[in-house]
């Protein structure tokens, strides 16, 4: 297996299972929380659970890293709705849209793409997961769909914090944390480097506009869509 953190050379079927293993006191501690979210526990339950996810969020990106170069053992084609996936993503992050009093428009999104539904929860996901980290208290995420040029469109859209220009260039490389990283300590930069390593491999294109303090959009153009089941 390739070295994918400078200077080790990392068992992936070890790694994998060491995941896995770890998932499961993070599923336990989840599922107590949620049981006994009471009035008087209820503000420190909520700081435990947004640890617990944050490092459920971390073993999930060290999960697919070590999947990179064997992405095609693990990619299954299938027909796979746009919509119903960003709805699953939505409702994971629910508590979260509620707790910062997000406003959430969703538009367009009914398409059918051919892909690896797995893959593609994990890309939108780490997008919006993003988005709700660097946007404000009452901020705004739009979710869309157009088409441009043969190419069905998604665009995932917030008016949070942006990123510099200077910075653009640089965000999906790996390791990048840029300003944004600078003053949240939560980022790692690894999201977007697998987020567009995947893109690369199935033949997705992404780009990404920004305006500091502004917004920031992230878009991905998928070649083999259709408003039906195809």
């Amino acid at each position: 297996m390739k070295t994918f953190i400078d200077g080790y050379t990392e068992n992936e079927e070890l790694i994998t299972l060491w995941i896995h293993d770890i998932k499961i006191p993070i599923s336990i501690i989840k599922l107590i929380i949620d049981e006994n979210m009471d009035l008087s526990f209820e503000p420190t339950l909520k700081d435990i659970d947004f640890q617990v996810r944050n490092i459920d969020d971390s073993l999930n990106k060290l999960l697919y890293l070590t999947r990179l170069d064997d992405f095609d053992k693990d990619f299954i084609i299938s027909n796979v709705n746009v919509k119903k996936i960003i709805e699953k993503v939505i409702s994971k992050h629910a508590k979260y849209f509620i707790s910062k009093k997000l406003k959430l428009k969703l538009i367009n999104l009914d398409y059918y793409i051919l892909t690896d539904e797995k893959w593609l929860f994990f890309v939108i996901d780490q997008l919006i997961s993003n988005s709700i980290k660097y946007v404000n208290y009452n901020g705004c995420i739009l979710i869309r769909c157009h088409i441009e040029n043969n190419n069905l469109i998604l665009t995932i859209y917030d008016n949070g914090i942006g990123i510099k220009q200077e910075d653009l260039s640089r965000v999906f490389n790996k390791g990048f944390t840029g300003n944004n990283g600078r003053v949240n300590t939560k980022s790692t930069g690894l999201g977007l480097y697998l987020v567009k390593s995947l893109c690369d491999k199935v033949g997705y294109t992404i780009f990404i506009k920004s305006k500091i303090n502004c917004y920031t959009a992230v878009s991905i153009g998928f070649p083999n869509f259709s408003d039906k089941k195809i």
